[in-house]
């Protein structure tokens, strides 16, 4: 299975990678400092090479940090938290 972890060099991301290469599956980390082979430059922000990596990936595992995003409607700011409330998304329906 090709897997790919965004923001996968913390605790979390490299014992995940781990766990998953030693069942034999195919990791990729998607990161803003990549110094290892499996792992492709994205910063959440621009397209990249990081999107040719989706095209035939089974899993998609975020693991990146709370973002907290300010919205003003009608004169009131409202605060959104995004966070790991998606942890994997098959991308690959036929993937059991």
């Amino acid at each position: 299975m090709k897997i790919i972890i965004a923001a996968g060099t913390g605790f979390l991301g490299r014992n995940l990678e781990k766990y998953c290469t030693g069942k034999g599956h195919q990791v990729h980390i998607l990161t803003r400092n990549p110094k290892r082979k499996n792992e492709i430059y994205w910063d959440a922000k621009t397209l990249g090479a990081w999107k040719d990596l989706l095209e035939n990936a089974d899993v998609l595992i975020n693991l990146t940090r709370k973002i907290k995003r300010k919205y003003i409607l009608q004169g009131l700011t409202v605060q959104k938290y995004f966070s790991r409330l998606w942890i994997s998304v098959p991308i690959n329906p036929d993937c059991g």
